[in-house]
């Protein structure tokens, strides 16, 4: 909770968050669950690192998932995916919000000219 009040209050949470995962006694269940919060706090203001925070504690709870959770987890941080994140924060969003955007993103991504890299014909005014 200290954790997620700092993140909040703008403060930075780096180091709560690493006190947590290394905490001695602290059970595995404990670290996941620390690293899926931290993760989704990162997402929600769309920083950096959040990808993959979130996809290191989904990987390590694979086995704790109920099987229709585990589906919707993994269309959810794939489709997260697309947002693109930096090291300055946006406005915060919720979950629908964060991933009606990313919808938009993939969509954009998808209808999107690919980029043709490597060498090419200066000359060549059409193509």
């Amino acid at each position: 909770m200290r954790m997620v009040a700092n993140f909040w209050l703008e403060h930075d949470i780096e180091g709560e968050f690493e006190r947590l995962a290394k905490k001695p006694g602290t059970g595995a269940h404990e670290r996941i669950l620390a690293r899926q919060i931290y993760g989704q706090l990162l997402m929600s203001r769309r920083l950096a690192g959040a990808h993959e925070q979130l996809q290191t504690a989904f990987a390590a709870a694979s086995d704790l998932y109920a099987p229709g959770d585990y589906f919707l987890t993994m269309r959810r941080n794939a489709l997260l995916r697309h947002l693109p994140l930096s090291g300055q924060p946006h406005p915060p969003l919720g979950l629908q919000q964060l991933l009606t955007t990313a919808a938009v993103a993939a969509q954009l991504q998808r209808s999107a000219p690919s980029y043709r890299a490597g060498p090419f014909d200066r000359s060549d005014t059409f193509g």
